[in-house]
């Protein structure tokens, strides 16, 4: 039976990791209270006591703490990873350097803020775009042929 608990227990905790339904900080602390109590109340012997906790406290940590994340795990990662690709061109770098994606990032991370994305009412013309659009292309549509609005 406690060993059933301690399964069902780690696949609830896979689950929500998987999913995202809660931070990673409260993921690991309620695995973390779920190991305590499990061990407090004689559920494992010594020797596999010892291997779930190390096996627990080492990813927890790794990926808990930012500076060991990064010291340990996001540097040689980034060094690896920086040897195989190929250098940036300059058309990745001027995307880059151009702001932000706003909703398609919003939309493609993952679940999107549908809240956030629909109350914010987007792009608006300034006083000289409104001119220009009334205006001169008013003037440019009124200078083409007459079959040109009718092209398919």
């Amino acid at each position: 039976m406690n060993i059933l608990l301690l399964v069902l227990a780690t696949l609830g905790l896979a689950y929500s990791i998987a999913r995202q339904l809660a931070p990673l900080r409260v993921l690991v602390l309620v695995g973390g209270l779920f190991l305590v109590i499990y061990t407090l109340l004689g559920g494992f012997n010594l020797f596999f006591g010892i291997l779930v906790w190390a096996l627990y406290l080492g990813p927890a940590l790794m990926l808990g703490v930012p500076d060991l994340r990064r010291r340990y795990l996001s540097a040689p990662l980034q060094r690896r990873i920086s040897k195989v690709l190929p250098p940036m061109s300059e058309t990745e770098r001027d995307a880059i350097e151009a702001g932000n994606v706003w909703w398609e990032g919003a939309f493609f991370a993952g679940p999107p803020p549908w809240r956030e994305l629909l109350a914010d009412a987007g792009a608006s013309v300034t006083d000289s775009e409104r001119r220009f659009l009334t205006h001169n292309v008013a003037a440019l549509c009124e200078a083409c042929p007459e079959d040109f609005h009718s092209a398919p």
